[in-house]
């Protein structure tokens, strides 16, 4: 209960939308998601929350031509409005309450 880690997660060769919709998975639009982690998923355990700190991105061409390139920090929100194309809103919805934390439904007292 309330653990905290680091992590960073790498890509490659991502549309914007794509990107986004990466974001979206990661609990960072809206409705927010809560993505699960581990076992007991049905015991109502394992619902996590992603604060995002930065999101790097590098362009490619750039780094080909510029021997020293590196990734530029990039602002979330443009992946997450280019994502908007690929999400259908009613889904969405649907699957933000049922990883909604706390749930309202009941969990088991006992094995599953």
């Amino acid at each position: 209960v309330n653990s905290q880690f680091d992590f960073s997660v790498q890509f490659d060769n991502l549309a914007p939308a794509e990107l986004g919709l990466l974001l979206f998975a990661l609990g960072q639009g809206e409705p927010r998601l809560r993505p699960k982690l581990g076992g007991s998923k049905p015991a109502c355990c394992g619902s996590i929350e992603i604060a995002l700190t930065e999101v790097k991105v590098m362009d490619m061409a750039a780094a080909y031509a510029q021997y020293d390139a590196a990734p530029a920090t990039a602002d979330a929100g443009v992946y997450l409005v280019a994502a908007k194309e690929l999400v259908l809103p009613g889904q969405l919805r649907e699957l933000a309450e049922l990883l909604r934390y706390p749930g309202e439904r009941e969990c088991p007292d006992r094995n599953y």
